[in-house]
């Protein structure tokens, strides 16, 4: 057989070749429209065309010679080259195919022409049903496997787009949370600067340091001292957060000698204990040698973490006491320091979340409204930071609660 077709090769002209080959290029490519959508009717069309086209060309080829005049043999070579350029028009116009799919919609379509010329090589009736049937089931399969695979690469190209649009909106997200943030930032520096003067001039004042005042006097600038306190609190967390999401956060390590920091931290916030009317004790435990006390850290940050911890106790205490304890840990390579108030307290599922950023004990807002919840959150990060631990314990609510800081003592 395969010789037989070689000695039809070298029965055809040169132009008669030429003819089979361009009109064989043309079915391909019709069949290539077809599988992309094989649903449309024009699709179809277009393939059964191909497919006539190609079996047109090999009876041109065998019957050029006998066609007559030679204007004749130029009109069919003219209408093979015609219908050759057709297709590739409509491929190219349309932007029919994806190069993805192309490769296998071209070797279906070279197998279903093959198996199209095999027909005329039939040896008998039933080699023809034969070879009909299976050019049928080809043609059946093929189009299953043409629309899996364009599913399959949709499928592909629709999580891509999807992935390139989650890129686009994470980095818009991005740079809109880093303006927000520069935003807080400036704002919070600038009502630091006020705050904190209208904060001194109070303590001053309160202090009788430009004289004494009447009582009632007295009595609205301590409020103001204490107001003016919290609000710098509450802009300096701010501050610190922002610092610390963005990574920005400085820390100065050296020696600290916890003792001297407590004992000034504790005087400091006295007089705001005093003015909620609650009792105040500071406790250190001079059994230890003092050198147990001293570690290394940050001692404007560690100062940060006992102030929040002491405000946070007295903003939740409405009455009772607050005690502050700082002795050395049992096997003495640490420093504990420790608040117990008799304030609200915890359930056991607030302590868990106690420390979270904006995270506040579920009965707070029947004692305290004002708080934004972050002092303890900054409180934990800086302690962090410095290998330490933080943590709270509590009985349950209303039973008061103990806040504990854990560091490394310097050997």
């Amino acid at each position: 057989m395969i010789g037989s077709i070689f000695d039809i090769i070298n029965n055809i002209s040169l132009a008669g070749l030429g003819v089979v080959i361009s009109s064989f290029f043309a079915a391909l490519l019709c069949g290539v429209i077809f599988w992309q959508d094989v649903t449309k009717q024009r699709s179809l069309l277009l393939f059964l065309f191909g497919i006539v086209n190609a079996l047109a060309a090999l009876a041109y080829a065998f019957l050029g010679d006998s066609l007559g005049t030679s204007v004749a043999y130029a009109g069919m070579i003219m209408l093979y080259i015609a219908s050759s350029v057709a297709p590739v028009f409509l491929f190219v116009k349309y932007n029919l195919g994806d190069i993805k799919i192309i490769a296998i919609e071209l070797f279906i379509s070279i197998t279903v022409l093959v198996l199209a010329v095999e027909l005329f090589f039939a040896d008998s009736l039933l080699d023809l049903f034969i070879k009909t049937g299976i050019t049928v089931l080809v043609v059946f399969a093929s189009s299953f496997l043409v629309r899996s695979v364009k599913r399959e690469i949709q499928s592909q190209d629709q999580i891509a787009c999807f992935s390139h649009n989650l890129d686009i909106t994470r980095e818009r997200l991005r740079i809109l949370d880093k303006k927000k943030s520069e935003f807080i930032s400036i704002v919070a520096r600038d009502l630091l600067g006020p705050l904190t003067a209208i904060n001194g001039y109070a303590s001053t004042l309160a202090r009788g340091s430009f004289g004494e005042l009447s009582r009632p006097i007295q009595e609205a600038v301590e409020k103001i001292f204490i107001s003016s306190g919290h609000l710098v609190a509450v802009v300096s967390d701010f501050v610190d957060i922002l610092r610390i999401e963005s990574g920005d956060m400085k820390y100065n390590f050296t020696d600290v000698d916890m003792k001297k920091l407590v004992l000034s931290v504790a005087n400091e916030t006295k007089r705001v204990a005093d003015s909620a009317h609650l009792t105040f004790n500071t406790t250190i435990d001079d059994s230890a040698p003092l050198r147990q006390f001293i570690t290394v850290g940050d001692e404007n940050k560690l100062r940060q973490v006992i102030l929040n911890l002491i405000d946070n106790s007295i903003k939740y205490t409405p009455h009772g006491e607050v005690s502050l304890l700082l002795r050395e840990s049992p096997d003495k390579k640490k420093i504990l320091f420790s608040l117990s108030d008799t304030g609200i307290g915890m359930s056991p599922s607030t302590l868990g979340k106690i420390f979270r950023k904006f995270s506040r004990a579920e009965q707070v807002n029947t004692v305290y409204t004002e708080s934004i919840s972050l002092g303890l959150y900054v409180a934990k990060e800086i302690v962090d930071k410095h290998a330490g631990r933080i943590w709270a314990e509590s009985k349950g609510e209303g039973m008061g609660s103990t806040f504990f800081v854990e560091l490394a003592a310097k050997p």
